[in-house]
């Protein structure tokens, strides 16, 4: 779910104690793997109360992704609204994300996502994700109710993991880049997240370093520089792994993100909106998973 992060947010946001450091309390789970059982993490992570994440609706994201000057795969976001039969306005989001032909050759990866948040007030309702890596398939679930109640259930073949747990500030990976693309930057501030990817859990952090103009769509455009970092809550193990991500969001509304970079072992991995575009027809139509032999066209 790597390619989420290059989702835009929309919306203007205020933050409430956006600034004040968050803590983890963690207590021992019995996995016996090392694991830290999701329900037994505590944090503090500011809560952010969002105001209109529907500014880019109705809007197609497309992004290259490159390394060493070489085109290694394509992301594409399509966001719009839908009202339930219950009267509520959500935001739905469908991700495609592939890997290039030349990459395919060594590692070949594909991705299809279904996301859907309600908009007033902001909140991570569902979340779906389907992945295939070379041969091994799996499918991500998460569900987030209103009393703050987050159940998932993750397949890999025949194994299946589940999790359920009470965590009211705590998002998934797709509401968590809504969220953290519609806050009020400026140079020098700091926001923290509580985020569940559907196994696990992690602390992000974002750093507004500054801004610089970038070149996208033909044209240069003023954008912040946000420097991301996220420490793991339930997978010790993972400390130290997660190499640095940088993130240029649009400094105009709607925010969108711009560019993306991400460190390797060798060089790095850059992502560049090239087209913004209009949803076209079926972008919504539901997607098989991977793990019963379908495939995204």
């Amino acid at each position: 779910m790597a390619c989420v992060a290059f989702l835009a947010g929309p919306a203007a946001a205020e933050p409430a104690g956006a600034d004040e450091p968050a803590t983890a309390g963690e207590q021992a789970a019995d996995a016996g793997d090392g694991r830290i059982d999701p329900a037994a993490v505590a944090t503090s992570a500011p809560v952010y109360r969002v105001d209109d994440p529907v500014s880019v609706a109705g809007e197609r994201w497309e992004f290259g992704f490159r390394w060493l000057g070489i085109p290694v795969g394509r992301v594409t976001v399509d966001v719009d609204t839908e009202t339930g039969e219950d009267g509520v306005v959500r935001l739905r989001a469908a991700l495609a994300g592939r890997t290039s032909r030349f990459v395919d050759l060594f590692w070949r990866y594909r991705m299809a996502a279904r996301g859907h948040l309600d908009v007033s007030p902001f909140r991570p309702r569902r979340l779906y994700v389907s992945e295939r890596e070379n041969d091994r398939a799996k499918t991500t679930l998460v569900e987030l109710g209103e009393d703050g109640r987050i159940d998932a259930t993750r397949r890999r073949g025949s194994r299946v993991q589940t999790a359920s747990f009470h965590a009211p500030n705590t998002y998934d990976v797709l509401s968590t880049i809504f969220v953290a693309l519609s806050l009020d930057y400026s140079a020098g501030r700091s926001f923290q997240f509580d985020v569940f990817t559907g196994a696990s859990r992690y602390l992000l952090r974002i750093d507004v370093v500054g801004h610089d103009e970038v070149r996208v769509l033909g044209r240069s455009t003023p954008a912040w520089r946000l420097d991301i970092a996220s420490s793991p809550l339930t997978d010790p193990d993972e400390r130290g792994k997660h190499r640095g991500t940088t993130l240029w969001v649009e400094r105009a509304a709607p925010h969108r993100l711009l560019r993306a970079t991400t460190d390797t072992y060798v060089a790095s991995v850059t992502g560049t909106l090239e087209a913004v575009t209009e949803v076209p027809d079926g972008a919504f139509a539901p997607v098989d998973s991977f793990d019963r032999g379908s495939a995204i066209p």
